[in-house]
């Protein structure tokens, strides 16, 4: 195949580069000067910036758009690139896949725009825009969709993705509490649950939806619940640092966590890389006990 590709220098981006290209797959990647990952071919382009497509392959297999803007918490000031990266080129990209041929349309959402639940939540749930980026996501999920008649359209939800080179979301934020010895706030008896995946795994997921033509929205999160108290004491072993933790009043809040049995009729989710193991790949070459895994 041949693949569009942006967002090639993040944490997902960089290990899904490598995994189509491992593939035997041809990547074309976009993005800013500076940040292109090196492949057999890059396009400079600035998605918050109105551009042309004009230098794209006249003809592609698939599209994937992963970039996102590094500034999403900024609001307002950063509403207008937000909008631009995650709502308008997501727009021109479908016109662009259309154009091109694209059998395959691939946009990365994200689980934070699910309803908080006690219980995981599956595709069809509540969504709540409770921020910019959270309305942008749901908006942009629309307008791809709306391309769903005349190419695949995968919409994949992504939830707690972690892995090197990764920075200022949750598994990163953590260890560097860590590392600097600052306490992780908890609430309730163990904190928020998550359910980190590893991007490698996350990579592994877009290959396959490219490949076969994923049509509709798939949740992407590990099967595995921790609750935070668990996952810092794992990268606290991962980093060889006892974590310190803060215990503040009031029950645990809740968070959205991804039902799987649908992404589970495509791909063999056994096969995802073990929270132990992903954090040392992302951390550290120690060799460490595997964390058990809790779902209460």
């Amino acid at each position: 195949m041949i693949v569009l590709l942006t967002g090639s220098s993040g944490c997902v981006g960089r290990a899904l580069l490598s995994e189509l290209e491992s593939a035997g797959h041809e990547i074309v990647t976009i993005g800013r000067q500076g940040t292109l990952a090196a492949s057999r071919r890059s396009i400079s382009c600035d998605l918050v910036e109105p551009f042309s497509c004009e230098s794209f392959p006249t003809r592609v297999d698939a599209v994937i758009h992963l970039a996102q803007s590094r500034r999403y918490r900024e609001f307002p000031a950063a509403a207008p690139e937000v909008f631009a990266i995650n709502v308008a080129a997501t727009q021109k990209l479908a016109e662009y896949a259309l154009r091109a041929g694209a059998k395959s349309f691939l946009y990365a959402s994200t689980g934070s725009l699910y309803v908080p639940n006690a219980s995981p939540v599956r595709e069809d749930a509540a969504t709540m825009a409770t921020s910019y980026y959270t309305a942008s996501k749901i908006a942009a999920e629309f307008l791809a969709s709306a391309y769903a008649d005349v190419m695949a359209v995968g919409v994949l939800r992504l939830f707690y993705v972690f892995g090197p080179g990764q920075s200022k979301m949750l598994i990163d934020v953590l260890a560097e509490r860590i590392c600097h010895k600052i306490p992780v706030t908890l609430q309730g008896s163990g904190g928020i649950r998550v359910a980190p995946i590893f991007s490698a795994d996350v990579a592994r997921v877009f290959r396959a939806a490219a490949e076969h033509r994923w049509q509709g929205t798939y949740n992407v999160g590990s099967p595995d619940i921790y609750a935070l108290r668990e996952v810092a004491g794992e990268i606290g072993r991962v980093v060889g640092i006892e974590p310190r933790f803060e215990q503040l009043d009031g029950e645990c809040p809740l968070t959205a966590l991804p039902q799987l049995d649908k992404l589970a009729t495509r791909f063999d989710l056994s096969t995802f890389t073990g929270l132990s193991r992903g954090l040392v790949s992302t951390f550290g070459p120690q060799d460490v006990p595997v964390l058990s895994v809790r779902t209460s």
